[in-house]
């Protein structure tokens, strides 16, 4: 008979960070008799429901190769142990049904499932969410348009397992324990399910500024708009290079929702606020109702420019990027290279970029998108 713990999401609640403790922490759950085992370190279980037909960001057969891989990892490590810990955000929006599938073709002997979820309040998932769709997208949901049903989800979850078998927490720092998902996790598993371990929490930083997300949008509505949906190399590598230049000195503006945008996403789900708070331990703390706009939505939000729904946007930045790294790709014979030339000294010289350290960053970036020519030797 086989225990499952099930890490349910939701998206955009500190999912990687949870799933890269978990794996570095892999063997010493194991010896506290927990299989925690994935082809996929970086995304957790996140292929798995290919198992059950559903789609992922990624390749489907890829996807489907990497789920056959996870599962035979799971199965060869029940010899031993009787408990295995799986962790997607993806299936936190999924019939508690079709997940119990994927547990059944794991081990048709199921004894107990508890279940870990966390939940972000509207406003701030909102602009989380979007600048994860437009890694792979070139328009966006509008404010007016968003509404995620997350009290439906909940209710779907406790009544599939009971209230007693769910432990759901706010992904809100000042809510966590020891203010970091990782430690706020590791307690939850211990109160729920019993298992003492000691996670260690990595610092990562996958957040745009709004300078960079705009620059990304620009280059898949450029190049990539018959492909929504689905991760590109291209974009991929924009965004690794914008989060290396982070590391070294933030280049923009923190994002940051207007106030009116705020107001019509705190207004479209003000009604799913008020059914998740019962659900919740403290659940009166869940996400601030804003007064709705007494005014009709005027027309000034684009699905095709994120900057519409911001506080605000640096846009000589934007063109300067532009110029940098996306006006190039696949033209780079372009007679205008004086530009991308006239661009990065000003990126040095207006907006403090250390070029010598961005330097080796900037060449990785161009040799991934096709070896363009470039003016990096103005920096030596």
């Amino acid at each position: 008979m086989v225990d499952f713990i099930l890490h349910v999401g939701d998206g955009k609640c500190g999912s990687t960070s949870i799933q890269d403790a978990l794996y570095r922490a892999r063997g010493d759950l194991a010896e506290r008799g927990l299989i925690y085992e994935t082809a996929t370190p970086r995304s957790g279980h996140f292929s798995i429901v290919r198992l059950i037909g559903e789609q992922t960001r990624g390749d489907d057969a890829e996807q489907m190769k990497l789920a056959q891989m996870t599962l035979e990892r799971i199965q060869a490590q029940l010899v031993r142990n009787s408990r295995v810990l799986l962790s997607a955000e993806n299936l936190f929006s999924l019939d508690p049904e079709r997940v119990m599938d994927i547990c059944r073709m794991i081990s048709p002997d199921i004894s107990g499932i508890k279940v870990i979820a966390y939940v972000r309040p509207p406003v701030s998932m909102y602009l989380s969410l979007m600048q994860q769709v437009l890694k792979a997208d070139h328009t966006f949901v509008l404010p007016q348009g968003y509404q995620r049903p997350i009290d439906k989800f909940l209710k779907s979850w406790r009544r599939s397992v009971g209230a007693d078998n769910i432990s759901i927490g706010v992904f809100e720092k000042a809510k966590l324990h020891g203010n970091n998902v990782v430690p706020d996790f590791a307690r939850r598993l211990s109160t729920l399910c019993g298992i003492n371990t000691d996670l260690k929490a990595s610092k990562t930083n996958t957040s745009l500024t709004a300078e960079q997300l705009a620059t990304v949008q620009f280059m898949r509505a450029k190049y990539f708009s018959d492909t929504p949906g689905k991760r590109r190399p291209e974009s991929d590598a924009l965004v690794q290079l914008f989060l290396q230049l982070n590391a070294i000195q933030r280049l923009g503006t923190p994002l940051e929702l207007s106030d009116l945008a705020r107001k019509v996403v705190s207004a479209k789900n003000r009604e799913i606020v008020r059914q998740v708070r019962p659900l919740l331990q403290n659940g009166a703390d869940f996400g601030n109702i804003l007064p709705a706009p007494r005014i009709p939505v005027p027309d000034i939000f684009r699905r095709d420019d994120i900057r519409t729904i911001l506080t605000s946007c640096d846009n000589r930045l934007v063109a300067l990027l532009y110029e940098i790294v996306v006006a190039p790709l696949r033209q780079p014979m372009s007679d205008d290279a004086a530009a991308q030339r006239q661009a990065m000294v000003a990126l040095a010289e207006d907006y403090g970029v250390d070029m010598l350290r961005a330097k080796p960053h900037f060449a990785a970036y161009f040799e991934k998108v096709g070896d363009l020519p470039t003016h990096l030797d103005h920096f030596d």
